[in-house]
């Protein structure tokens, strides 16, 4: 073995073992700042509109991003959490006066229809009792992990910072690193880009806003936990076509037979077909420009997958991994054309 053969060992192995330890401190980190690199690629044209038409310098410009993204995206997130989290554990609570009731009425209905069905198979408590509690059990888990996070936000925000600033060197230091051509890293750059705009924009912020107005609508006309229903909402939003009616469509039948005011279930009715239901259509193309095609119900798969995978940043990395896929797909004939030739 040469002299240059061992360095060249040495060198690889020192390498390898420093890489290890690497990330091994940074593997804790890894969710957080991918999520963050996703606000910043969101975020990045406001930035550039910052430093074209307010300031120049690129800290100051940044700075003003992030106050823009705490006042857009941050504070309403946390406030909303908190909202949901507090309704999530009232609900909880209440979950086996909800068994009692629903076994009071399955007696009764057991009693009323004897000579129809046979005895004690009307058990209302095992099939809505139990599906109830597991939506807010999961629920419940969800929002008390996302409030988990809060102290993680200062970390977030240093690194958004600089992410936003910094994010051109980041991409072109990738690029020199990668050993794909430069003129295909750029396509796959560029491809996922649009993918992250068209699923963050078009599809999570859109059930977001969705929910939202479910929560508003709620509010004003009278549906008990209405932060907890509008959280649900946002779910139901994701799957295509059918979406809010699941949680909206309810609510009015529970106005109903409760005995709302006519004005209220009218009112939910009107503001659940033409404030939840079409928002979609007018905020999407302001939204979002030339959407990348990816199809509603993986998107919707990939947030429900992602949830399982990665807990509740699975909400947007999930998304993230279709959209990475969908760039590399989109990107394979050309490269394998070139490689092949």
């Amino acid at each position: 073995m040469t002299n240059k053969n061992i360095q060249l060992y040495f060198f690889l192995s020192l390498l390898i073992i420093i890489a290890i330890f690497n990330i091994a401190i940074f593997l804790p980190f890894l969710k957080l700042f991918i999520v963050v690199a996703i606000f910043a690629v969101v975020f990045t044209p406001m930035f550039e509109r910052i430093r074209k038409y307010i300031v120049k310098n690129k800290s100051f410009a940044a700075v003003l991003t992030i106050i823009f993204v705490a006042i857009l995206v941050l504070i309403p997130i946390t406030f909303f959490t908190f909202k949901v989290f507090g309704e999530v554990k009232g609900v909880s609570s209440n979950i086996s006066n909800l068994n009692i009731t629903l076994s009071h009425i399955s007696e009764n209905l057991n009693h009323k229809f004897a000579g129809f069905v046979p005895a004690g198979s009307i058990d209302l408590s095992s099939y809505i009792g139990s599906v109830f509690s597991n939506i807010v059990s999961n629920l419940g888990g969800i929002f008390s992990s996302i409030a988990s996070f809060i102290p993680a936000i200062f970390l977030a925000t240093i690194a958004l910072f600089f992410f936003i600033r910094d994010g051109r060197s980041f991409v072109d230091k990738m690029i020199r690193i990668s050993p794909l051509n430069d003129e295909h890293d750029l396509q796959i750059l560029t491809k996922l880009k649009r993918a992250i705009n068209s699923i963050v924009k078009g599809t999570l912020l859109m059930s977001g806003i969705q929910g939202v107005m479910a929560w508003i609508g709620f509010m004003i006309f009278g549906v008990p936990n209405a932060a907890m229903w509008g959280a649900i909402t946002i779910f139901a939003a994701l799957i295509p076509s059918i979406g809010t009616a699941l949680i909206v469509v309810p609510a009015i039948v529970y106005l109903i037979f409760t005995g709302a005011s006519l004005f209220s279930i009218i009112g939910l009715a009107v503001w659940g077909i033409f404030i939840v239901g079409l928002v979609d259509n007018f905020a999407r193309p302001i939204l979002v420009g030339k959407e990348v095609d990816i199809h509603p119900f993986l998107v919707m798969m990939s947030v429900f997958g992602g949830l399982i995978v990665f807990g509740p940043a699975g909400f947007i990395l999930g998304p993230l991994v279709l959209a990475f896929l969908s760039a590399l797909i989109d990107i394979y004939p050309t490269i394998t054309k070139k490689v092949l030739e």
